[in-house]
């Protein structure tokens, strides 16, 4: 079942059975809109995605699951932006 809420959604999910997925680049970037949103909120998610695109290994499609704590929501970053 899908649910609909208003608001932050970072602030607002705390729920480690939550994932959020969100669209990336795969430049090493995140610096605007939710991205950065994410960045602020969750450093070790930027960190894990600042590590693959020094690996080179961000691509078109492929996925990455991280938690920043054992009680926090997955965050899902999902490259789909090439520049």
């Amino acid at each position: 079942m899908i649910k609909y809420k208003h608001g932050d959604l970072l602030a607002n999910v705390k729920d480690p059975n939550v994932f959020i997925a969100h669209g990336c680049n795969c430049c090493g970037r995140m610096d605007s809109g939710f991205a950065l949103q994410v960045k602020m909120m969750y450093p070790k998610v930027y960190e894990r995605y600042l590590d693959a695109y020094e690996k080179e290994r961000l691509s078109l499609g492929t996925i990455m699951f991280v938690r920043q704590d054992k009680d926090s929501p997955c965050v899902v970053n999902m490259q789909i932006q090439d520049g």
